[in-house]
């Protein structure tokens, strides 16, 4: 009778470090960060450091597996359960998204520089993200934007959000009347000072026409914006809104040699970052671009020219800073919706 007991000790001891083993495996969630790989050692820099995953009793049993990739060495296999990416590093790498920040855009100045598909690929099985992956896709083309920040304008009224007009050209041979010279013309989703030519006469536009028949393009053009006296920008990520004021001697200000200071966020770039925000079904991380003019008599205007997604730059002054409170909203997602 006495050694039957002992092996009915021995067993229950033997269900008790099975449980305890179990209890000790983590869930895993691959993160997923889409950036320019010279960025990778800042961003697991922020991401292991957050202190949210020594202080909050979610991520206690919960392995977050970083990844940071460009588009260009990344292809997908995705079904409606999960999302596979391959990833063409050293050695080469394979993971299952759980979460996915897009840092980098989608597309670059040419059609190799496309990476549509591997979006479409991420949004088959619905990957957790930030910005949303619905919003990304539609903020791929500028008219599309437009048409949206559009609807802004005619809700509260051009004093409210002064967004620029422009005229859309589906084909060159539309271009037959356009606003008088000087105009700034903009070719399919132009970004960061490409696909931008200024016109200060008829004739040179004229001769645009025929480049522009090369090309399976959009154009839009704006009238040109003078008197300006700096660029603004307003970040905001999550809850967080900063502004900029860019002066600078190219009509591009983003071109060539410029100065940039950070500035109070008025009640008006708040009124318009709060507006961009409820855009296609929420925007966590954006940026709205305008520029501030002032006449011969001293008018000043505003000109809101666009918005940009969660691939906006971060000034480098304040880049730790922001980085971080983009991981702070991409544990704050994860914990809300992967249990």
């Amino acid at each position: 009778m006495k050694k039957e007991k002992k092996r009915n000790n021995n067993n229950n001891n033997n269900n008790n470090e099975e449980d305890e083993g179990r209890s000790k495996i983590k869930k895993k969630i691959n993160i997923l960060i889409i950036d320019n790989k010279s960025r990778e050692e800042k961003w697991l820099n922020v991401f292991k450091n957050n202190e949210i995953l020594s202080t909050d009793k979610y991520f206690k049993d919960k392995e977050i597996i970083y990844t940071v990739a460009n588009w260009k060495d990344m292809q997908i296999l995705s079904s409606t359960s999960n999302s596979i990416v391959y990833i063409n590093s050293k050695p080469p790498k394979q993971i299952t998204v759980d979460f996915v920040l897009i840092r980098q855009l989608i597309k670059g100045l040419n059609v190799t520089e496309d990476y549509t598909r591997i979006l479409y690929g991420l949004m088959i099985t619905n990957v957790l993200s930030i910005n949303s992956l619905e919003s990304i896709y539609f903020c791929l083309e500028r008219a599309v934007v437009y048409s949206h920040l559009n609807q802004i304008k005619e809700r509260v009224g051009w004093d409210q959000f002064p967004l620029i007009s422009l005229d859309y050209y589906s084909h060159q041979n539309c271009m037959i009347f356009t606003k008088d010279p000087p105009i700034v013309c903009k070719i399919g989703s132009a970004e960061a000072g490409y696909g931008k030519v200024k016109f200060e006469n008829n004739n040179d536009l004229r001769d645009f026409r025929g480049v522009l028949a090369m090309y399976n393009d959009y154009a839009t053009v704006e009238k040109f914006i003078t008197g300006r006296e700096y660029d603004i920008r307003v970040q905001a990520i999550g809850d967080k809104l900063r502004a900029y004021h860019r002066k600078s001697d190219n009509w591009k200000g983003n071109v060539g040699t410029s100065f940039i200071e950070e500035v109070e966020v008025t009640d008006k770039y708040k009124f318009w970052a709060t507006e961009c925000s409820k855009l296609f079904g929420g925007l966590t991380i954006f940026t709205v671009d305008a520029i501030h003019t002032k006449d011969d008599e001293g008018i000043e205007r505003d000109y809101i020219i666009e918005i940009n997604d969660s691939a906006s730059g971060f000034l480098n002054d304040n880049l730790e800073e922001d980085m971080n409170d983009v991981s702070n909203l991409v544990f704050e997602k994860i914990k809300n919706n992967i249990k």
